[in-house]
């Protein structure tokens, strides 16, 4: 039996997306500040881990934390010098996967 399919456009993805630099830059914005975190030792809730990131690494401005999927959570800065004292200082150790 000969599968015909002459009738059928065939399906070729793009694999690249032309784009600028400028919206490259826009697209990356939201992003350029923010750290995926998943605890390993301990299982917390939202509410849980909002306030002991707020009483361990912030000191200038506000984070937002979204919860992912699979217990990662999203943590969103909002100032520069908090990503930084986060990211490179306290309170966690960044794992290398």
């Amino acid at each position: 039996m000969d599968l015909v399919i002459a009738d059928q456009a065939l399906f070729i993805p793009k694999l690249t997306i032309d784009v600028s630099l400028e919206e490259y830059k826009n697209w990356c914005k939201p992003w350029k500040i923010s750290l995926i975190v998943k605890p390993l030792d301990k299982i917390f809730n939202l509410q849980a881990l909002d306030r002991w990131v707020k009483r361990k690494c912030i000191k200038k401005e506000t984070i937002r934390i979204m919860d992912l999927a699979r217990k990662f959570f999203l943590f969103r800065f909002t100032d520069q010098g908090d990503y930084v004292l986060a990211f490179f200082e306290r309170p966690w150790i960044i794992v290398n996967n």
